[in-house]
């Protein structure tokens, strides 16, 4: 497992907490400060776990504190890698429920960061999204923006990244 782990006191122990719960048997723990960026440090955890439930059950731990998971692989294989996606939605995207819209999204996978830009409450508005999630969700992701922005009449900009 990969994740990313704020340079903090404590924040190691508060990731491998969920792992020793669900009784996984850590084998190692590579992390160096040389290669932080944003205040964040690249941590691979290999551990033994007995089934996929007890996976989920870590993976949703860990996403629930917070922690950023870049990929996990199981016997060699990718069970989850972090994808990222930035689009631009264009029209009246305040006025047509924001909320509802990042709510959505977050459906499968996860809103991290918003920026918008509106010159007047009557003109139109332009939101800039960053989106994490799995790889595996990608379509489904790509069908959800699409018909958001079908239903709601906006224009949609992708492929920023």
């Amino acid at each position: 497992m990969k994740i990313f782990l704020k340079d903090t006191p404590g924040s190691l122990i508060r990731a491998i907490e969920p792992i020793s719960a669900n009784n996984a048997n850590i084998q190692s723990i590579i992390h160096s400060h040389k290669f932080k960026e944003n205040d964040e440090i690249p941590v691979e955890i290999v551990f033994g776990i007995d089934d996929i439930k007890s996976v989920e059950n870590v993976q949703n731990a860990l996403l629930k504190e917070g922690l950023k998971i870049s990929e996990i692989n199981i016997e060699g294989k990718k069970y989850y890698k972090k994808r990222t996606k930035t689009i631009i939605m264009v029209g009246h995207v305040i006025d047509k429920d924001i909320r509802g819209t990042i709510d959505k999204i977050n459906e499968g996978g996860l809103v991290y960061d918003l920026s918008v830009i509106m010159k007047s409450p009557d003109s139109v508005s332009a939101c800039m999204l960053k989106i994490e999630y799995d790889e595996a969700q990608e379509g489904q992701i790509n069908k959800t923006l699409n018909e958001i922005c079908k239903e709601k009449e906006f224009l949609l900009i992708s492929g920023l990244n």
